[in-house]
């Protein structure tokens, strides 16, 4: 099922996005990456510059995954402090 990111209200947005973070997959997911980056943490087999380059690539997309539930949250709180400022000035 294909979502059109741009029809979403930022309400159904994020309070989709909530959703996914307390299921029982989302953890496992977690949980999978922390493992993985153990595991690609360890430098000692590495042979190039290149592969040097690939894992802290690696590194970095796990990292952006691992803290998306915390930049999810800090958005919507400015999305809330956003439409407060609207509203504000609307009246």
């Amino acid at each position: 099922m294909a979502v059109d990111l741009d029809s979403l209200t930022d309400e159904v947005y994020f309070a989709e996005l909530k959703l996914m973070f307390l299921t029982p997959g989302w953890e496992i997911f977690l949980a999978e990456l922390r493992d993985n980056s153990i595991e690609i943490n360890n430098l000692q087999d590495v042979k190039s510059e290149q592969e040097l380059y690939f894992k802290k690539g690696q590194l970095a997309t796990i990292g952006l995954i691992l803290n998306h539930e915390s930049v999810i949250e800090r958005a919507e709180e400015e999305a809330k402090v956003e439409q407060i400022v609207d509203e504000t000035e609307d009246i």
